[in-house]
């Protein structure tokens, strides 16, 4: 159903029509169990399929291509807004050098939010295995497996596992 639902959208939103065949499932990502609005959110990669891009004016109002790293950049440097998922598929996307390697990549990864903050106020979501997981305590002792949300030094993926 998530596989039909990439490709329908994409063609409503963008105009491309994707070959459902041509999709590699990446993550699949769930938001705290407390979040006000909870979105199950499936992210897929394809080869870009011929034809340009035609945005629908609705859900989207502009697009731009760019290199993984680069679009970390630009939300670190307030350019673009990302939201969590985004930011941690880019990040896993930038250890790629083509999209042939992208498809062949292990996967998929499962992502169940829990968050939690520093005694500074900074943002924390962990995901399981990471030592804070459980408890909810960032502060604990072990392998890292999240996303820093600082907005002065940028966010940081730490993934120690």
């Amino acid at each position: 159903a998530a596989r039909a639902a990439a490709v329908r959208e994409t063609r409503e939103e963008v105009g491309l029509a994707l070959d459902p065949n041509s999709l590699t499932w990446l993550s699949h990502w769930l938001p705290p169990a407390d979040s006000p609005a909870r979105f199950s959110t499936w992210f897929f990669a394809a080869p870009v399929p011929p034809g340009s891009v035609e945005i629908d004016g609705g859900e989207v109002h502009e697009h731009r291509w760019f290199a993984p790293q680069r679009a970390m950049a630009e939300r670190d440097a307030g350019n673009i807004s990302l939201v969590t998922p985004t930011f941690v598929t880019l990040f896993a996307l930038a250890r790629h050098r083509s999209v042939e390697s992208v498809m062949a990549s292990d996967g998929p990864l499962f992502y169940a939010t829990r968050l939690g903050q520093t005694a500074s106020g900074v943002r924390v979501c962990m995901y399981p295995g990471d030592a804070g997981y459980d408890s909810g305590e960032v502060d604990a002792a072990g392998t890292m497996h999240r996303l820093v949300m600082d907005d002065t030094d940028g966010w940081r993926w730490l993934d120690t596992r």
